[in-house]
C-alpha cells in the first residue's frame, strides 16, 4: 500500500479549476506588461494623448527632454514657443499635436522639424512625428 506524500494535495485540482476567463486575463495582463516594458524602453520620446489632447502617458525618454515639464504639457501651460525650422512662430493649428488630433499623420517625409524656444531664448531642435490611433469603430 502506498501513501501519497504530496504536500499540496489540491494543486492538481487547483490547476484544473482555472477557467478560460482567468487564463485570458493572465494572457492579457502579460501582454499589457510586455507593451508597457516596450513603451518604456523606446529610445525616442513618446507622448500619448487622448482625443481631447490630454497627456495620458510619456515614456522615460520623453521625460528626459530637457526643459519640458510633463505637468506643463498636461496643462498646455508652457512658457515655450513652437517655431518652424526657419524660426517663424507656429500658430496653434500648426502645432504637431493639434495636426495629429485633426487626423493628420506626421511621419517620414511629413514629420516636421520644430524649434522649441524657451523664455530665456534657449532653443531645442526636434523632429516630430505622430499619428492618430483609431478605435475599431473609426473614432
Amino acid at each position: 500500500m502506498s501513501r501519497d506524500n504530496n504536500e499540496y494535495p489540491n494543486s492538481i485540482q487547483h490547476n484544473e479549476n482555472i477557467t478560460l476567463g482567468n487564463s485570458t486575463t493572465l494572457v492579457q495582463d502579460t501582454q499589457e506588461d510586455l507593451y508597457r516594458t516596450l513603451f518604456e524602453m523606446l529610445p525616442a520620446g513618446v507622448l500619448y494623448y487622448d482625443a481631447s489632447g490630454h497627456l495620458l502617458a510619456a515614456n522615460p525618454a520623453a521625460q528626459r527632454i530637457p526643459g519640458l515639464s510633463l505637468d506643463q504639457l498636461r496643462n498646455h501651460n508652457t512658457p515655450f514657443l513652437l517655431c518652424d525650422k526657419e524660426g517663424r512662430i507656429l500658430r496653434e493649428e500648426e502645432w504637431p499635436l493639434n495636426r495629429v488630433l485633426a487626423g493628420e499623420t506626421l511621419q517620414d517625409a511629413t514629420a516636421i522639424d520644430v524649434i522649441i524656444r524657451g523664455p530665456e531664448q534657449q532653443e531645442r531642435y526636434m523632429n516630430v512625428s505622430g499619428q492618430p490611433l483609431y478605435a475599431p469603430d473609426g473614432q
